[in-house]
């Protein structure tokens, strides 16, 4: 092992003779994202595949890419700068890229895993009982005295009696 680090960036660039169409979904099937999520790839701004990871990961990720149909760079990361790349660097926090530093490699072709099969939820119903009809399961509230307002200083006034007042 040399101890360099490299990270792994991809421009949008193809083998020649290559069908775009097919390098999406081998990327796709590589990368294990759906074939939308690989048009980000191709924006025309470099993007990080794998950042600062060992030579001998970054040749796997580039021959992998370079199966695929896509060509790849390395890029060596210097140990006091990083990986800093203003033009990468801006690129994935605008979020026009997706971050693939966790992606795993596949060989093209290789199928996706079945997700294990989900099994309905188990739910222990021994302790319940139903109540007969009509029973109230709740306590009723308490009933609360309303106040009442003191009314005396109203008076009902006949229709006759406005009339003769208006």
């Amino acid at each position: 092992m040399s101890g360099r680090l490299y990270d792994v960036v991809f421009g949008g660039e193809l083998l020649p003779d290559a069908d775009p169409a097919l390098v999406r979904q081998r990327l796709a099937a590589l990368f294990r994202i759906e074939v939308s999520a690989v048009e980000r790839l191709f924006t025309g701004a470099p993007v990080v595949i794998r950042k600062a990871v060992e030579e001998g990961v970054a040749t796997r990720y580039q021959h992998a890419m370079r199966q695929a149909g896509a060509v790849c760079a390395l890029r060596e990361v210097s140990p006091s700068a990083g990986s800093a790349d203003p033009e990468t660097s801006s690129a994935e926090n605008e979020g026009l890229a997706p971050d693939l530093s966790s992606a795993i490699l596949l060989p093209p072709g290789t199928p996706f895993p079945q997700p294990p099969p989900a099994h309905p939820p188990q739910f222990d119903f021994s302790t319940l009982t139903l109540a007969e009809p009509g029973v109230d399961l709740v306590d009723p509230r308490p009933a609360v005295a309303a106040a009442v307002p003191d009314v005396s200083g109203i008076s009902l006034v006949d229709g006759e009696e406005r009339k003769e007042e208006g």
